[in-house]
């Protein structure tokens, strides 16, 4: 892969590859105590929701839902603004786009390729409800330096 990024840099390209990610939150169903209440989730693209990357990527997921926005949370003892990777091998890092808080700029280096389980959390403006996607990785368990 690194001949193929080699070759567009040689061509005066940055070789860095930008994608867009569309974010939606739609109502959801589930059961809370045996009974069921009213949720979201938010959703990603289609099928399972993994990304794959062989080059530097820019991934940059957009809500495409005016009243909803990524929300700053914590998890194990680290902030993130609104999406969490794991493992954090300094690979990567995650910042919102502005101040709207309506995008979010994941930047994966591509120096290390793993397997890498992500979590967004986006929050309604209105009510203050949290909504969250955690997707399956099916990508199998690849490591590679």
């Amino acid at each position: 892969m690194t001949g193929n990024i080699n070759t567009f840099k040689n061509l005066g390209f940055t070789g860095t590859d930008i994608r867009h990610i569309a974010v939606r939150v739609y109502p959801y169903a589930e059961v809370l105590n045996g009974k069921l209440v009213k949720a979201h989730r938010v959703y990603t693209g289609e099928g399972s929701g993994d990304f794959h990357a062989g080059n530097e990527t820019n991934f940059i997921f957009a809500s495409m839902d005016e009243g909803w926005v990524f929300h700053e949370f914590e998890m194990d003892g680290i902030t993130w603004e609104g999406i969490s990777i794991y493992p954090k091998d300094g690979d990567f890092t995650v910042a919102f786009s502005d101040q709207s808080r309506r995008a979010v700029i994941l930047n994966d280096a591509c120096n290390k390729l793993y397997s890498h389980r992500y979590q967004i959390v986006m929050r309604n403006v209105a009510t203050g409800e949290l909504a969250t996607n955690d997707p399956v990785v099916d990508n199998g368990d690849q490591e590679h330096t």
